[in-house]
């Protein structure tokens, strides 16, 4: 281990058996190999966060491949994540978490969240944005308000919307809609914002790959509505009832 790296690390002011607590007077020449560091004796909440992850949970069951602190973090190269150096700095968090997920993190990279992180701005989410940091959750198997709770931490933000010049009321149309009446009435099956827009190969509708571009629609809403054709896809699926409420009383004069 080159010292110069822990030095410049966050962990600079920690001794070797700071970490490695099962170092005693004896190695090397006991010729038994340092046991896994247990981050948890100083990071307490991270590691039970961790212990309730994805990750976590995978290596309970005997999953030794799942993502340890070091996989993510570093060994003895941890930076903070301000640091464009660091492996969790918002810019590379697909290349790292892409260690393991590669086909999600071509996607993120493709898509208009990853081609505005690649531009530098800070506002478009990166994995920990969606998944959260320690206690990472898969969100593919969650339900429909769980979904729409991650998507309007930005759709649902007035600051937001109104620098990026977003339509300002997704979520709430979308929960005014058929399909967000029936998440709040308990249905699990009922498409949400991914169902319709993708997990992590968003794009906008001008786009011709997007899942929401009018030429892909009848392919999208058939994913739960076989038999779907031109003009079951032309009805609304954003639904601002108030606005048709108003529309209503005009027309009634």
């Amino acid at each position: 281990m080159d010292p110069a790296i822990l030095t410049a690390s966050v962990h600079t002011t920690n001794a070797c058996i700071s970490c490695h607590a099962d170092v005693t007077t004896k190695h090397p020449d006991d010729n038994r190999p340092l046991a896994p560091v247990d981050c948890a004796r100083c990071h307490g909440q991270q590691g039970k966060s961790y212990g309730a992850s994805v990750h976590g949970m995978a290596r309970k069951m005997g999953h030794e491949d799942a993502a340890t602190c070091a996989d993510c973090h570093g060994s003895h190269d941890i930076l903070p994540p301000t640091s464009p150096a660091s492996s969790l700095h918002f810019v590379r968090q697909a290349q790292t978490c892409g260690q393991c997920h590669k086909k999600e993190a071509r996607d993120v990279a493709a898509s208009a969240h990853g081609k505005a992180m690649a531009t530098g701005e800070r506002d478009a989410p990166t994995c920990t944005d969606c998944h959260s940091e320690h206690k990472i959750t898969a969100l593919k198997d969650d339900s429909a308000l769980v979904i729409s709770e991650v998507c309007s931490r930005c759709h649902a933000s007035v600051y937001l919307d109104g620098k990026y010049n977003l339509p300002a009321d997704r979520v709430k149309t979308y929960m005014e809609s058929y399909h967000g009446l029936a998440a709040q009435n308990g249905s699990v099956v009922v498409a949400h914002c991914a169902s319709c827009h993708g997990y992590h190969k968003i794009l906008p509708s001008s786009d011709p790959a997007s899942t929401i571009n009018t030429n892909n629609l009848v392919a999208t809403c058939g994913q739960c509505h076989p038999g779907a054709n031109s003009m079951f896809v032309s009805g609304k699926i954003h639904e601002d009832i108030y606005a048709a409420g108003n529309q209503d009383d005009l027309a009634d004069g």
